[in-house]
């Protein structure tokens, strides 16, 4: 199964490659002389529903549903969503490892956020420049999810722990509003409902036939227009070809395009990392002398879920 995998995703790699050349005729690749929401209507306006759905499909993780499927009469080649940036881009070899995002809250700093976001964007166009070298899979994309946002009452807290309280108060409340608000029976509906309701991409794990797969049935059976499927699917290629990724753009417009390995780990990143951990530190205030806890107790822990 390894050696099937690594076949096919070889496979893809070559036909990416194939696909990147332009292809003339198609106004999506006209670069300076239309707008970008003019490129990507064309671009949408020339795919099949079964293509649509296979685009909005395709952005989880595992090689089952990652990455998603090049379409080579237009030149467009496979595309990797399911890339993790919420400390660096460390998921997949070496790169420059910044705190948590609880850590870099606790500096406070949004000064140092700014920095930090394009150290992690530079390392990952250097690692993963997949327009050059055809490679493609889980975290070996150029857009990112990050930062996971998820609840926290407190800066001070250090790791994000799940305990059974947080677990009734604050997470199970939210299930059950979507429970309420409304079960499917079929994926066909739930397909129909989560495209009416804006959706754009489903990352579920390695699911071949997850609910966007049905989005061509939802189509047949009346529950879904193939029009509102064109505009969900827009923003997919608009992030592609207009958040500076380049993608349908020749490489001597991406100003990215000569960035090699040299800017991981370097001098400057180190120096933010260290920065970055050192602002992370939260002094906490020894009120009425209760520290140290030696005159107080004979034995102490302390947690990991409290502590970074």
């Amino acid at each position: 199964m390894f050696r099937l995998a690594q076949g096919f995703l070889a496979f893809l790699a070559i036909l990416g490659c194939l696909t990147t050349a332009a292809i003339p005729g198609y106004p999506f690749r006209y670069v300076s002389t239309l707008p970008w929401a003019t490129r990507v209507d064309n671009l949408v306006s020339q795919l099949t529903l079964e293509e649509m759905q296979l685009q909005m499909a395709r952005g989880g993780r595992g090689i089952l549903v990652s990455p998603a499927p090049p379409i080579p009469r237009l030149g467009v080649g496979p595309y990797s969503w399911n890339t993790e940036c919420l400390h660096g881009v460390a998921y997949n070899g070496a790169a420059t490892s910044f705190p948590m995002a609880i850590g870099l809250a606790a500096t406070f700093s949004p000064e140092l956020l700014y920095h930090v976001a394009p150290a992690t964007a530079l390392e990952l166009r250097a690692k993963y420049d997949y327009m050059r070298h055809g490679v493609y899979g889980d975290g070996r994309g150029l857009s990112c999810f990050s930062p996971v946002i998820n609840i926290m009452r407190d800066p001070r807290w250090g790791r994000n722990p799940l305990t059974n309280v947080d677990w009734y108060q604050t997470f199970l409340p939210a299930f059950k509003a979507c429970v309420k608000a409304g079960t499917y029976t079929t994926f066909p509906e739930a397909a129909a409902a989560a495209v009416h309701a804006g959706a754009s991409l489903e990352i579920s794990g390695n699911l071949t036939h997850n609910v966007m797969m049905s989005i061509v049935d939802a189509v047949k059976a009346g529950l879904l227009n193939e029009t509102t499927v064109m505009e969900r699917i827009k923003p997919l290629f608009y992030t592609r070809m207009h958040m500076r990724l380049g993608e349908f753009d020749p490489p001597s417009m991406n100003p990215y395009s000569t960035l090699d390995l040299s800017i991981i780990h370097s001098p400057a990143h180190q120096a933010l990392t260290l920065e970055a951990a050192m602002k992370s530190f939260v002094l906490l205030k020894n009120q009425n002398g209760f520290l140290p806890l030696k005159s107080k107790f004979n034995k102490h822990t302390v947690d990991p879920p409290s502590t970074i």
